[in-house]
């Protein structure tokens, strides 16, 4: 199942480029009608089943899988790189949540929310605004996490707060900087379809005088790890 799927979206991104080439717009619709129609609660449901009773390709899923630094599960479902990756990001009621830095991402994404709301906010860097600290994101590995190198002092101007709820699909550019804040008493789960990345770091931002690390290591979930994931998910869903 998770081949088929791989190659279907292999086949509808495939054709639109990158993100910041001259086709944006068709590979931001296409994306976002993907993750629209594989989001629809049955077609999720079945396929995280499928993935939940074959050993195999839960191994495989939790390999791509780690508890993210900013409070969510990142849960592996295709890794098509470079063209795309296809996973689920999962907040779990009453677990350790931080706030997200202002960033942007070295790719287009779309996302659609599977259970639960957040608000997201959008930024624009300027020459007056909020002051902040930047920092360029990288991949040390996959395996050894991420590094961040500071740049120096900035500002950002807030541009939007939109509040998103369950079903809510959307598409953001990889320049496009923003943030988001999930209520922490109820369980939230997005299905995130990132495409190629058209850059090799991140522009994160940050409170003055913040204590960054200059590293953060990542661990990858083990397949029992991976298997609680999906089935609180499933659990959610079947409500």
């Amino acid at each position: 199942m998770l081949t088929g799927l791989a190659s279907r979206l292999a086949s509808a991104l495939g054709q639109h480029g990158h993100a910041d080439d001259g086709r944006p717009a068709g590979l931001a619709e296409t994306a976002a009608a993907e993750v629209t129609v594989l989001g629809q609660r049955t077609r999720i449901l079945e396929l995280l089943a499928w993935v939940r009773a074959d050993p195999a390709a839960l191994a495989a899923c939790a390999a791509l899988s780690y508890r993210h630094p900013l409070g969510f599960d990142n849960l592996g479902l295709v890794d098509a790189g470079p063209l795309f990756t296809l996973r689920l990001h999962l907040w779990r009621p009453g677990g350790s949540r931080s706030v997200e830095h202002v960033h942007n991402h070295r790719f287009g994404f779309a996302s659609m929310l599977l259970r639960g709301s957040y608000e997201m906010r959008i930024f624009r860097p300027g020459q007056t605004g909020m002051p902040m600290t930047e920092y360029r994101e990288g991949l040390a590995s996959r395996a050894a996490g991420w590094r961040l190198d500071q740049v120096g002092e900035a500002h950002v101007r807030q541009l939007a707060v939109l509040t998103l709820h369950q079903g809510s699909s959307y598409w953001i550019g990889p320049q496009v900087l923003h943030r988001i804040a999930v209520p922490p008493a109820a369980l939230c789960c997005t299905l995130f379809l990132e495409t190629a990345r058209v850059a090799p770091t991140t522009r994160v931002f940050t409170t003055p005088g913040l204590a960054v690390p200059a590293a953060v290591p990542r661990r990858t979930f083990s397949p029992d790890d991976y298997a609680r994931g999906i089935d609180a998910v499933i659990a959610e869903l079947s409500r």
